[in-house]
């Protein structure tokens, strides 16, 4: 299991509702541990939230590899086992958190 948060949300294969707001098409997201899914109310993370329409997941599947090429090459690798030899420098202050204040 790979915990992959929204990046898969929105396309045809997720999971949710196909809505159309103001001529916008959205699809609901909701994580594994929200309410909505859990229908518990302990323990939650996440709300149930609308995340742009994407279409077919196949072009996002074909972006995240083409990153993954990308990050092994700057390792100065040739395939995926460069990932685990190479150093790991943390840049503080770069992460989006999508908060856009």
């Amino acid at each position: 299991m790979i915990m992959a948060g929204s990046i898969l949300a929105g396309h045809d294969e997720s999971p949710g509702n196909l809505v159309t707001n103001n001529g916008k098409k959205y699809k609901e997201y909701y994580g594994s541990a929200s309410v909505f899914n859990k229908v518990e109310t302990k323990n939650i993370e996440g709300k149930k939230i609308l995340v742009s329409y994407k279409g077919p997941i196949a072009d996002t599947y074909k972006e995240i590899e083409e990153d993954l090429q990308s990050a092994i090459s700057y390792a100065g690798g040739k395939d995926l086992e460069a990932i685990k030899k190479c150093d790991y420098v943390l840049v503080k202050g770069t992460i989006n958190n999508g908060d856009d204040r």
